[in-house]
């Protein structure tokens, strides 16, 4: 696998919306899949719900946990 795009953001509350652009410009529909997850649980889903909504079995799930907790390791500015 293969990092397809970079995340343009400044703040966490734009991790979501970055994530649904990407995904529009993906042609592969397993990436998609992944990539709504990824930005439905950083909308708040649960990974369960983020699951069956894009369709994603266990091994897919992996993938969006190890994206989930490297964007959750990034230090965002504060917003004022």
């Amino acid at each position: 696998m293969e990092i397809v795009a970079a995340l343009k953001v400044i703040r966490a509350e734009q991790v979501p919306q970055e994530l649904w652009r990407i995904a529009a410009d993906l042609k592969d529909p397993e990436e998609v899949r992944r990539v709504y997850a990824t930005s439905s649980i950083f909308d708040g889903w649960s990974r369960g719900k983020a699951a069956a909504f894009a369709d994603l079995d266990a091994a897919h799930m992996i993938c969006v946990r190890i994206a989930v907790s490297l964007v959750n390791q990034v230090e965002f500015p504060s917003s004022r």
